[in-house]
């Protein structure tokens, strides 16, 4: 079971980056709609914070790639399909001063 980072605390200032919006195949991965320029860059992030009723916390990306117009990622602790499927619809955050930290992404205005 995913669980929140243990000693993080609720980011205050949050940028959506992102949203989580189905599974993709049957070890866990997830499809993800990215706010980036270019929409890989939402990997640029080690960190996301993930939020929708039931979900809240912090998870680790453990992989990812683009596939499509979409991305595809893999985060730690989260090991299949039935797990992953309790993500699906989770807003995608980074903590603002986050956004100068990655050289490459930028987060597109909605």
């Amino acid at each position: 079971m995913a669980t929140k980072l243990a000693g993080t605390a609720e980011p205050t200032d949050q940028i959506e980056i992102g949203r989580i919006v189905g599974v993709f195949g049957i070890k866990g991965w997830l499809k993800v709609q990215s706010f980036t320029e270019p929409v890989e860059g939402i990997l640029d992030y080690a960190e996301w914070h993930l939020d929708r009723p039931g979900i809240a916390g912090t998870w680790r990306v453990r992989d990812g790639r683009r596939q499509g117009r979409q991305v595809v990622a893999s985060l730690a602790e989260v090991e299949d399909r039935d797990e992953a499927q309790r993500f699906v619809g989770a807003r995608i955050a980074v903590e603002r001063e986050q956004l100068g930290a990655t050289a490459g992404a930028r987060v597109l205005p909605r």
